[in-house]
């Protein structure tokens, strides 16, 4: 597979590895859907930009919508750390 890092990547090059990789299927649900995001594991709000495609995974959208809402509250949370 191709090795790469991912500063402000070409969406299409993501998901057209990703669809290779994963097939579609969700990391989270396991469901296999033609309606997909391309996620990153470890949220860009949280540290997780410029990664390599390991730092992706594959996410229905009802998945990524509940992954994307514990990430930002786990950024609120750090923000409001004392």
């Amino acid at each position: 597979m191709q090795e790469f890092r991912i500063q402000k990547g070409d969406v299409k090059v993501i998901r057209k590895a990703l669809l290779k990789r994963d097939k579609g299927v969700c990391a989270e649900c396991r469901e296999k859907t033609g309606m997909w995001d391309a996620d990153h594991v470890t949220a860009v709000v949280n540290g997780g930009g410029g990664c390599a495609l390991d730092g992706y995974q594959t996410l229905c959208v009802e998945c990524h919508k509940k992954k994307t809402k514990l990430d930002l509250q786990e950024r609120d949370q750090r923000r409001t750390a004392p």
